[in-house]
């Protein structure tokens, strides 16, 4: 009998291995990952009224480089085109055509970033809502379904700043979709956010994440993010100001190849 429930104990955990994956970040060199971005929702300005209609939309690449023997990979992450319009307001994107170079570790947490225009990065809208809706690192090790693990890492902001994110996420689902792996991850985030207006805007953000993540690259196909919180000016700003989100979604989706 003994031996008969440690068989059934190795058949269970063999059958736990086999469904586990690893998710790293390994994109091949070369190769160009361009994502459509999408701001949508409302939100609420101080001094000129509740819910605001906003509106935002982008397009950005990243392509990978050759990745070291400690498992970071260098790449070059490129915005296209962007804005934001609130309220009448509009936030065009500051650094279209100004490539940065990032380097990430296997988890997909960039660890540098360097570029002409870099000091301009925070007030451009497309760069915030991308850092925001892929803010949850990818696990350590293997992962079953219902595994959660923390996401609490350093993180750096667009404008170069380092950060502490905060949170948790979990493995729903290793779906099959046209031959290819898909792993489905929920998460909820607090990303402390900046966003230049005029004046610089901080504030703790909460992000409600579902991130489709191809199992092969550890590469992101979508993202769909629910950002709430509020930003607000310091008390050294000429014109302070307070906004709020509603929240605001921001969908990200991986474009085919051209």
């Amino acid at each position: 009998m003994l031996r008969t429930w440690a068989t059934l104990g190795v058949l269970c955990m063999a059958v736990v291995a086999a469904n586990a994956v690893e998710l790293k970040y390994a994109p091949s060199a070369g190769t160009k990952n361009t994502y459509k971005v999408t701001i949508s929702g409302s939100m609420d300005v101080e001094g000129l009224g509740p819910g605001m209609f906003t509106d935002g939309r982008g397009e950005a690449s990243e392509t990978a480089g050759e990745a070291k023997a400690d498992g970071t990979l260098a790449s070059t992450v490129e915005v296209a085109k962007g804005y934001l319009s609130a309220g009448g307001a509009y936030i065009s994107s500051s650094m279209v055509k100004k490539p940065l170079s990032v380097t990430r570790n296997a988890r997909g947490i960039i660890l540098t970033a360097e570029g002409a225009g870099i000091d301009r990065a925070g007030e451009d809208p497309i760069l915030l809502a991308l850092a925001l809706a892929t803010s949850v690192p990818l696990p350590e090790g293997a992962v079953e379904k219902g595994a959660t693990w923390s996401a609490e890492h350093s993180a750096l902001r667009p404008d170069g700043q380092s950060v502490t994110v905060t949170g948790e996420a979990k493995l729903e689902e290793v779906k099959d979709d046209a031959g290819k792996q898909i792993a489905v991850i929920s998460s909820k985030t607090t990303y402390p956010a900046l966003l230049v207006f005029n004046s610089p805007l901080l504030g703790d953000l909460t992000v409600e994440a579902t991130t489709e993540v191809l199992v092969d690259t550890g590469v992101r196909r979508s993202v769909k993010a629910k950002i709430s919180g509020a930003m607000a000016t310091d008390a050294t700003a000429l014109q302070p100001l307070k906004i709020a989100f509603n929240p605001l979604e921001v969908a990200v989706e991986l474009l085919p190849p051209k």
